[in-house]
């Protein structure tokens, strides 16, 4: 396929991130993503320097395990309940443990935030809330949650007077940092030698719900987008011995913040370096480290002194759950059970977890990742093949352990918390099919590039409008919303759908553009 002239195809994608990113963020009723209100309460501590706030009060550790016990029987629990005088759940039991009181500025606190998903009406009752005249001590379940992420948006948030603002410019912040991520991930894997088909595999690992957690006040999108940075930057260190110091610095910087975001990024970190080196062979990955000695140092440096941040946090200030090899036995049965629910999650159930798209639009999704595994298997060599089916497989058992522990708190497990380590699999295709392109002919990989990008640009804009519709008009509301919009975002409900539009335009450019290169340099 030889060497393609230009590289219009990332600054296209990252044109796409940019408009998609700003219509999610900005014309989303402002507290409507999940856990939103309270992810406001502790960026606004966090901005203030307050990183752990103060105490409820809440149930021993000891009184969570007795009441979580899943070894004792139902008589036992109902004795044992009886006696500690009360009956709440599991999950309301982790989110007691969980919580923490901080201190809101005047004007930023907001009693309406989160308000549209208690019933199946439209987002207006946003209108009726009202900010706090002075400062207040505000609650939130989140409290012992990591802090770092918290902190760039935190400190813009306490810089202004007025809360829905307030959220708002929070929400640009994460997603600044969130879809910069995602722009650095582009950059690092084009490869010019390469061809257009070095990109396949981000766009297809880019769902709609990466994009939307990307967009809201939420770590979640620091670590999903840092998971992708880190894993791309992990696979273009494989491909030669010899990477710009760039490079390294983004995977450094990514691996660091997936350190830094969540609970589990420490995991995910090892989880992702361990699944390449293992991919990709430990001769290339002990080849690369030996060629550039200084520089694996310093990253690994880097990543290493994030994650032990992020460890020390877990381990002093979170409370902490069973998770040995009892509690999975215990909680598989009903991990299989979940898992059917996983895969439309993965593409993107928006919301509250409540707001879904048309089914058609979930295959689309799935016929792409379908048809990138299989051009991916068709060129790839007896264990690059091999590698295909067992990162799944891998995935799928790793998502049946976390679920299992992640059951001892009340909930059942959501895609986004696996994600992280499952975007390695489309990741994985498309790198094998940018190295291994030659076997495939051309006018096969021009279509695959343009109906990858088609087919995303569809369903983004899709997701997008499907979440539209349920702010604006309700659950049953129709389908031609803007002209009747009970809840109307700035600028109004058309000036946004241009802006999607126009984001999905350069998606669809970007692969019509990689298309012409396959074709030119055929």
């Amino acid at each position: 396929m030889g060497k393609v002239r230009s590289t219009p195809v990332p600054a296209l994608f990252a044109l796409f991130l940019l408009l998609i990113g700003v219509a999610w963020a900005l014309a989303d009723p402002p507290g409507a993503g999940p856990d939103e209100p309270a992810h406001y309460i502790k960026a606004l501590g966090v901005g203030g320097g307050d990183l752990y706030g103060r105490s409820l009060g809440g149930p021993t550790p000891a009184e969570v395990r007795a009441l979580t016990n899943t070894r004792r029987s139902p008589e036992e629990l109902a004795q044992l309940k009886a006696f500690l005088g009360r009956k709440p759940s599991a999950g309301a039991l982790w989110q007691r443990r969980t919580s923490r009181e901080f201190a809101v500025p005047a004007g930023l606190s907001f009693s309406a935030f989160g308000c549209g998903y208690q019933n199946d009406d439209n987002w207006s009752c946003l209108d009726e809330g009202e900010s706090s005249a002075t400062a207040t001590d505000r609650p939130t379940y989140v409290g012992t949650y990591q802090p770092y992420m918290y902190a760039a948006p935190g400190l813009v948030m306490r810089a202004v007077g007025e809360s829905q603002t307030a959220m708002r410019l929070g929400r640009l912040v994460n997603a600044a940092v969130s879809f910069g991520l995602l722009v650095v991930a582009a950059l690092v894997l084009w490869d010019r030698s390469r061809g257009a088909l070095s990109l396949v595999g981000l766009m297809v690992a880019v769902t709609p719900a990466v994009v939307f957690f990307a967009s809201i006040l939420n770590p979640s999108g620091p670590e999903l987008t840092s998971a992708i940075c880190f894993a791309a930057c992990l696979l273009r260190l494989t491909r030669t011995t010899e990477c710009p110091g760039w490079v390294w610095l983004a995977c450094g910087g990514s691996g660091a913040v997936l350190g830094l975001s969540r609970s589990l990024g420490p995991v995910f970190v090892v989880l992702l370096v361990a699944a390449v080196v293992v991919l990709a062979g430990w001769r290339g990955a002990a080849a690369v480290l030996k060629a550039a000695p200084r520089r694996s140092a310093a990253t690994a440096a880097m990543i290493a002194i994030a994650c032990a941040a992020g460890a020390f946090w877990e381990r002093e200030y979170q409370p902490h759950v069973p998770w040995g090899p009892g509690t999975i036995l215990d909680g598989l049965d009903p991990s299989i059970d979940n898992l059917p629910h996983l895969p439309k999650q993965a593409v993107g159930v928006f919301g509250g977890t409540d707001i879904y798209m048309p089914l058609t639009f979930y295959i689309v999704w799935w016929l792409m990742l379908a048809a990138l595994l299989a051009a991916a298997f068709y060129v790839g060599r007896g264990l690059e093949r091999a590698s295909l089916p067992a990162l799944a497989v891998a995935i799928v058992l790793a998502t049946l352990g976390l679920s299992a522990v992640y059951r001892q708190v009340g909930y059942e497990l959501t895609a986004r918390y696996i994600l992280p380590f499952a975007m390695l699999l489309p990741l994985w295709a498309g790198e094998l099919l940018s190295r291994r392109r030659d076997p495939l002919h051309p006018r096969a990989a021009r279509t695959l590039i343009i109906a990858v990008a088609v087919g995303a640009a569809a369903v983004h804009a899709v997701a997008w409008y499907t979440h539209g519709r349920r702010v604006s008009v309700g659950v049953d509301g129709n389908w031609l919303f803007a002209p009747d919009a009970g809840w109307v975002p700035p600028l109004g409900w058309w000036a946004w759908i241009a802006v999607v539009l126009a984001a999905a335009g350069a998606y669809v450019l970007a692969g019509l553009r990689a298309g012409e290169a396959v074709r030119s340099s055929a």
